[in-house]
């Protein structure tokens, strides 16, 4: 049932949550587990593109989009109605047992289904090749489904450490699979074993900490979830293809497949927002379940009121993304993907206003207005692809750029107007300013500021200090978020002086 919208003043709300037992601090620690992903997806991608190279490279990167689309598809019919469900109830075990089923089930098809439909794909992108990669893609699909059903009863049940743990796993063994086994001459066909390698060690690493069943008894029926699920599956459909429609009607309105890999790169270097984005949002819609149980409506309100700041906060490292976007192309991938430069600087805009969209859709679950979310995706995904189709055939790589991302700014305007409307919560005008505002800034520092090579390690993190600071000093953080920071490195200075002790 939707939680009625009723106004609470932000002192009250700031002070009921001071004193409640929920945080958002677990999505942190996924967020600093996944965000191996991106030294490990950096080294990975650098390893693949020059070993590769472009043509190569955009095979395994289109037969990637599609198994990928495939497997975020299968994971968002379950994945936010798992972490419902769990968060609500007090035995996770019967709502693990019959999600498990579902995955196998659903994924076991999809597996044959892409079996079947292989040449066909391989037809319609002018790729040949591409079929026998997607039949040996597709085996990974149930054990993503299978480890993905882990990953959620771990959110539900609160066990954020063993959730972070997961993931520290699976990057780091994917980097080293992938070195392994394409270094040894094996090619795409080693890339792809190497991503099915490190989905298996993450799987092991979960059976340590839950082990769901697939033959046990669940008094769960199978409806039940579904009917939590049915707009979720619509939402997770939509933005999965809006993650990909762009690359896909690229290539299929004849693009080559070297283009095909050098859009791709610039893709791969905004994979950080959505990184964020898949660690803090389940991690937001278990917090939120389980106050809105507890009646904890206040707690609950601040809690969504300081995520979707963040998710604004977020806007000034788009600003100097984008104005490092020749230095950071040429020293990863080299000269080749020089065109890579215009289109990254385009699509990290639109990678963080998915953020927006994916912490506004969270909240808007939690509170029972899941359908509310599915529209959005279902308009953001049409508006796209009917952009695409228009802007594509003239524009090229970076008219799908400027469609994704405007698509998604619009997208994330809308998703908070949607939250206010439902439940009377919002950041205020001047969030938004000063997160623009800093952007700009950090635009033109990052432009006019020349660092070549390894001198970007050290001006990306200067300027990302810098846009904190700004943000601090225009006082854009409130007096409690400043003293929880506060209190949160203490913990951190005192564990690590008794462990020195010990």
């Amino acid at each position: 049932m939707p939680v009625r919208a009723t106004s609470v003043s932000s002192e009250r709300i700031g002070a009921s949550a001071a004193d409640k037992p929920y945080g958002l601090g677990g999505s942190f620690r996924i967020f600093l587990a996944d965000i191996l992903m991106v030294p490990t997806g950096i080294l990975t991608v650098a390893f693949l593109t020059r070993r590769l190279g472009p043509s190569e490279f955009g095979l395994f990167t289109m037969a990637a989009t599609v198994i990928a689309w495939v497997e975020w598809s299968i994971v968002s019919l379950f994945s936010r109605a798992t972490v419902r469900l769990v968060g609500e109830s007090r035995d996770w075990q019967p709502a693990g047992t019959t999600v498990l089923r579902l995955h196998l089930a659903v994924a076991g098809t999809a597996m044959a289904a892409l079996w079947a439909l292989a040449p066909s794909i391989a037809a319609l992108l002018h790729e040949p090749a591409l079929a026998g990669l997607l039949r040996l893609f597709a085996i990974e699909i149930p054990l993503f489904g299978i480890t993905y059903a882990h990953r959620d009863i771990l959110v539900g049940t609160g066990r954020y450490n063993e959730r972070a743990r997961m993931s520290a796993a699976r990057w780091i063994a994917r980097l080293v699979l992938v070195i392994a086994l394409v270094g040894a001459g094996f090619s795409i066909t080693g890339a792809i074993l190497a991503s099915m390698g490190a989905l298996l060690v993450e799987l092991i690493v979960a059976r340590r900490y839950v082990q769901p069943t697939l033959f046990g008894h669940s008094n769960l029926p199978v409806r039940r979830v579904l009917l939590v699920a049915m707009p979720l599956v619509l939402f997770g459909l939509c933005m999965r293809m809006f993650d990909r429609v762009d690359l896909l009607v690229l290539k299929a309105l004849g693009s080559t497949a070297a283009d095909a890999g050098v859009y791709a790169a610039a893709q791969s270097l905004t994979l950080l927002p959505g990184l964020f984005a898949l660690s803090f949002s389940p991690v937001l819609l278990s917090t939120l379940t389980r106050a809105l149980r507890a009646g904890d409506d206040a707690v609950a309100r601040s809690l969504g009121l300081d995520a979707l700041r963040i998710g604004l906060r977020f806007l000034p490292f788009g600003g100097l993304i984008a104005g490092s976007a020749a230095e950071i192309v040429a020293f990863i991938f080299g000269p080749l993907y020089t065109p890579a430069e215009g289109v990254l600087s385009v699509l990290t805009f639109g990678a963080l206003s998915l953020v927006i969209v994916s912490i506004s859709t969270a909240v808007l679950t939690a509170i029972g207005r899941a359908r509310s979310a599915a529209v959005l995706a279902a308009g953001l995904l049409v508006t796209a692809t009917a952009g695409h189709l228009l802007v594509i055939p003239r524009f090229g790589a970076i008219g799908a750029a400027i469609v994704t991302t405007t698509v998604a700014a619009a997208g994330a305007f809308t998703a908070l107007m949607v939250v206010y409307s439902a439940w009377s919560v919002a950041p205020a005008l001047a969030n938004l300013l000063r997160s623009v505002a800093v952007t700009g800034g950090m635009f033109a520092l990052a432009t006019f500021w020349p660092a070549p090579g390894l001198l970007l390690f050290v001006k990306l993190p200067v300027l990302a200090l810098l846009s904190v600071t700004a943000l601090h000093l225009l006082g854009d953080f409130s007096g409690p978020e400043i003293a929880s920071a506060r209190a949160v490195a203490l913990r951190v200075l005192t564990r690590r002086e008794s462990r020195t002790r010990a």
